[in-house]
């Protein structure tokens, strides 16, 4: 009983991801691509596919080399990535969270929300990458608030692992930076930030620089979804259209209303969508972030747990998709959870949180039967 309440977050985690995990009968698209880029590195020493980042490639290639199955390699994977990112969100609310007493309620919530729990079954490239981008945005957060060199070291090294991960992992490091320089300079006006900013990118550097060196080796310097992206349409929305895509234009021939004023615009109502979704954060929990930021224990480093949500409004920028949005959902399903415990406190008193658990379960339930009879 200790072992398990001392590790409470994560067996919680893998025991729900692998449980709804189960329900899959077949590998998505991406699953498969990244399992056999990955299974020909390991044969060959070969990685066939810039366009898709190694980390996942390789991990599930190993898993499956080891157990020969693999529906029940991703199953595994899945498991170990809800137990990450339970972790993750449950150190987080323990942090900042005002009153602890409501704490498991919340953390609950937040992993039954469907964009984190369901969402990501059949493309789990975005979660896995989410579960380790929060892991590493905690880790950040820690080693500046205990002032430790070892702790920046593994927060390097866990940003670097997110980049591998997914190209949005370098979104999030250019962010966290930002936001660091920003608390450090503007707000504490410290200077010290310079000599934790050289020893974060430099672990950083290490762990993404064998992924560099082979980029290079191919004539790259990023992975070519940069130069290229998917046939699905990356280039057909957003600003990117016009400067780095195949109908890129020239700077004389730039329209502020046509080439940047209505794709931003356009993809602004894209990713509201895609964020209010049922199937991702639906659209009834948004009012309940307002009274969310009631329930936080404020302080400067607050400000790093919103890294992950900006690295997603960089899509804006090309083109948006739901899957894309995942990694800013655990930041607004906190609020939102911590939105619900405020207004039970302070305002209503006929129904209690685990009414609320009951609907998200129920809207998970739903939500998961007509995705089984759905063709993914």
């Amino acid at each position: 009983m200790k072992l398990i309440h001392n590790h409470y977050a994560s067996i919680l985690g893998f025991v729900v991801f692998f449980v709804i995990a189960l329900s899959k009968i077949t590998l998505g698209p991406d699953e498969l691509t990244h399992l056999e880029i990955g299974t020909i590195f390991l044969n060959e020493g070969i990685y066939t596919n810039t366009k898709i980042h190694p980390l996942l490639s390789i991990f599930s290639a190993s898993i499956n080399q080891l157990i020969n199955s693999p529906l029940m390699t991703y199953k595994i994977i899945y498991g170990f990535t809800g137990a990450l990112l339970s972790l993750s969100i449950f150190k987080i609310l323990e942090e900042f969270m005002l009153y602890q007493h409501d704490i498991k309620k919340v953390h609950f919530f937040v992993i039954l929300t469907p964009g984190i729990l369901l969402f990501s079954l059949y493309s789990i490239s975005n979660i896995f990458y989410t579960a380790i981008a929060y892991y590493s945005i905690y880790m950040t957060y820690l080693a500046f608030k205990k002032d430790s060199y070892m702790h920046l070291i593994f927060a390097g090294i866990l940003l670097g692992l997110s980049y591998l991960a997914r190209f949005e992992g370098l979104i999030l490091f250019i962010s966290l930076i930002s936001i660091l320089i920003f608390i450090k300079l503007f707000i504490d006006r410290s200077l010290k930030i310079y000599s934790q900013i050289i020893i974060l990118f430099s672990s950083f550097l290490v762990c993404v620089l064998p992924w560099h060196i082979y980029l290079f080796s191919n004539d790259l310097i990023f992975s070519n979804i940069i130069y290229g992206g998917y046939n699905s349409g990356i280039w057909e929305d957003g600003i990117s259209k016009f400067l780095i895509g195949d109908n890129k234009i020239l700077f004389d021939e730039f329209n502020l209303i046509t080439h940047f004023l209505m794709p931003i615009g356009k993809n602004i109502v894209l990713y509201s969508e895609a964020i209010s979704n049922v199937r991702t954060f639906p659209f009834f929990f948004l009012p309940f972030i307002v009274f969310g930021l009631y329930e936080l224990k404020y302080s400067n480093k607050l400000y790093i747990f919103i890294a992950p949500f900006l690295a997603t409004l960089t899509y804006l920028f090309f083109y948006v998709e739901a899957r894309y949005v995942t990694a800013a959902i655990p930041v607004l399903s906190i609020l939102a959870g911590l939105g619900i415990v405020n207004l039970l406190k302070n305002h209503i008193t006929k129904i209690n949180f685990y009414h609320i658990i009951t609907l998200v379960i129920f809207m998970d339930v739903i939500f998961g039967i007509l995705w089984i009879f759905a063709e993914h």
